[in-house]
């Protein structure tokens, strides 16, 4: 290598960081693309019902009208439609659902968080929230329970990703999909010693 290469090179790194340093920092997050399906889900009790799941992905998009960017990866926000006592429930956070069931009459979901930037939403550097959290929907409402009060067992009984099955998903390619190799155990039931962001 030339020294006139070497210097030149020396010169175009330190700008390229800083460059790369300067598009990272200008990216703003934003409510991207959406992925719906309609899916089935066995209760405890043996009842099957019938919900529409929503994930939301992130789009990054930088300053000075730069193109945004979709991620598909872990979802931004996870949304639960379903039929309760006549009426519309509709839970939404910014967490993956894991698990849906009724509880003393009551639904409960109970999420878990894919990502750093989901748990921050919730927790704090001291770690003082659990890897896992429930909402119980009573009064019309969602309110945050203890994992530990729930009386159904912990494993997971929804699609754990959209998977690109399209607008349907039945029982049978759920427990296909939720039972092949390399899935996380966290995702896949509560799982207590699910270490959290580091």
């Amino acid at each position: 290598m030339s020294r006139s290469w070497s210097i030149s090179c020396g010169l175009m790194l330190p700008a390229l960081l800083l460059s790369l340093a300067a598009c990272v920092s200008g990216m703003q997050e934003y409510e991207g693309s959406a992925q719906q399906w309609q899916e089935e889900v066995q209760l405890q009790d043996g009842r099957v019902i019938f919900v529409t799941r929503t994930e939301y992905y992130s789009a990054f998009c930088g300053g000075g009208g730069a193109r945004c960017v979709t991620s598909r990866g872990p979802a931004a926000r996870g949304k639960i439609e379903f039929e309760h006592a006549d009426e519309r429930a509709v839970w939404a956070e910014r967490m993956r659902p894991i698990i849906l069931q009724v509880d003393r009459g009551a639904p409960v979901v109970v999420a878990t968080f894919v990502s750093c930037r989901q748990y921050l939403v919730y927790g704090d550097s001291n770690r003082s929230v659990p890897p896992y959290l429930a909402f119980r929907y009573e009064g019309g409402q969602w309110h945050k329970v203890p994992v530990e009060t729930l009386t159904f067992p912990p494993q997971a009984n929804l699609l754990v990703s959209d998977a690109g099955f399209g607008s349907w998903t039945s029982l049978e390619r759920k427990k296909e999909f939720n039972s092949r190799r390399g899935l996380s155990k966290a995702y896949l039931g509560v799982y207590p010693k699910r270490p959290l962001c580091q």
